[in-house]
């Protein structure tokens, strides 16, 4: 039987709460815009890695020269000759340290290569008398010079591949020019710049801005005056230490272990000590144990005396803050990023904990006429 009167069309409404009506669209626009703005960054990031990994250290060593240059202000140069001096300064110390570090690796390949065929007749003599294995004396001399060859085809190699790293030596000196004129820039024009960034800003966001500024300044210029009055009482300490020894080019020796043992996050220490070892052993292998127990004493002594002095109003930084800043720098921008690791947590945990410190203050203000009543 048909039905007597005409048939609605079904609703198109959705049917629901009105909440979830209300909220649906919204939550898919805002998961659009998110992925949208997300992969937007992302792309971002890694096209221009290079250049904000040149622009993080040119920060860094812009507010690492900041407190020599603002001394040398304050005494009545003018800013942009401070400044010039101050970065010059710094690029002849990194010069004679790769100076040295490159005529310290060649004088040992040198002495290293000369005495390879002492080492294999020893080798030889060694292996005849505890276990009567007789090598003839040409075919040692023929591997005594496969040996030399191939150190200095590994050496040749290692010069080729060091040149042609990314996009060639062209490539470097014109990184390293940008980086150098983004350093001047930052540094001679620092109080100009920080008035530009704070113009736009309220008073009260102007004030956040200047003391996070200023906190930066102090933890990372703090960190390399630290770490450098550490490298120059290490270089001296070891220097003359080696000279005692009779270690070959000492002073190479003390300056690459001052240096590297405090500007190499956690590792550098290892990394330092590992030369004049293996210097010891391919000079006279008995000087071994007195490098090692010099390493040890000047660690120890370092620890316990030197470094909480030196270090307590720079970088006051817990070391499991400092071992797991490092990681993450390392894993987010390399070697760079484990270098700038440590300034920027100092300057995140002194800005949080002034931060809280103000909250507790104000809170107590507020707080303290009720408890007095």
């Amino acid at each position: 039987m048909m039905p007597s009167g005409p048939v609605e069309p079904a609703s198109s409404e959705v049917v629901g709460p009105s909440w979830l009506r209300t909220w649906t669209p919204r939550v898919v626009v805002i998961a659009l815009v998110t992925f949208v703005v997300g992969a937007a960054t992302t792309w971002f990031f890694l096209e221009t890695r290079s250049f904000l990994v040149m622009l993080l250290m040119s920060i860094f060593l812009a507010f690492s020269l900041e407190p020599a240059v603002a001394r040398l202000a304050a005494r009545g140069w003018r800013r942009g000759l401070a400044t010039g001096v101050v970065m010059l300064g710094a690029v002849l110390l990194v010069v004679v340290f790769l100076g040295s570090m490159i005529t310290l690796l060649i004088s040992q390949g040198a002495v290293v290569a000369d005495r390879i065929p002492g080492w294999l007749t020893s080798l030889s003599g060694w292996l005849r008398i505890n276990f009567d294995v007789v090598i003839d004396p040409e075919t040692l001399a023929a591997g005594s010079d496969q040996v030399v060859s191939w150190l200095v085809g590994s050496a040749t190699n290692a010069v080729v591949v060091v040149l042609g790293i990314g996009s060639g030596l062209i490539g470097a000196v014109f990184t390293s020019f940008a980086v150098a004129l983004f350093v001047f820039y930052l540094v001679a024009e620092g109080p100009k710049l920080r008035q530009v960034i704070t113009r736009p800003f309220t008073a009260d966001r102007r004030e956040l801005i200047l003391a996070i500024w200023d906190t930066s300044l102090k933890k990372t210029g703090g960190y390399v005056y630290s770490r450098s009055l550490l490298a120059v009482i290490s270089a001296v300490f070891h220097i003359v230490a080696f000279m005692v020894i009779g270690l070959p080019a000492a002073l190479a020796q003390g300056f690459f272990v001052g240096v590297i043992s405090q500007f190499v996050p956690n590792v550098g220490t290892f990394i330092a000590g590992a030369l004049p070892v293996i210097i010891a052993l391919t000079t006279e292998p008995t000087d071994v144990i007195w490098v090692i127990v010099v390493l040890t004493v000047y660690q120890q002594f370092e620890n316990l005396v030197l470094a909480n002095r030196i270090t307590a109003q720079t970088m006051d930084l817990h070391p499991a803050v400092a071992f797991a800043s490092v990681i993450v720098g390392a894993n987010l921008l390399g070697a760079a990023g484990a270098l700038l690791a440590l300034p920027v947590a100092a300057t995140v945990q002194a800005f949080v904990s002034s931060w809280l410190a103000e909250r507790r203050v104000s809170h107590d203000e507020v707080i303290e006429p009720d408890s007095a009543a």
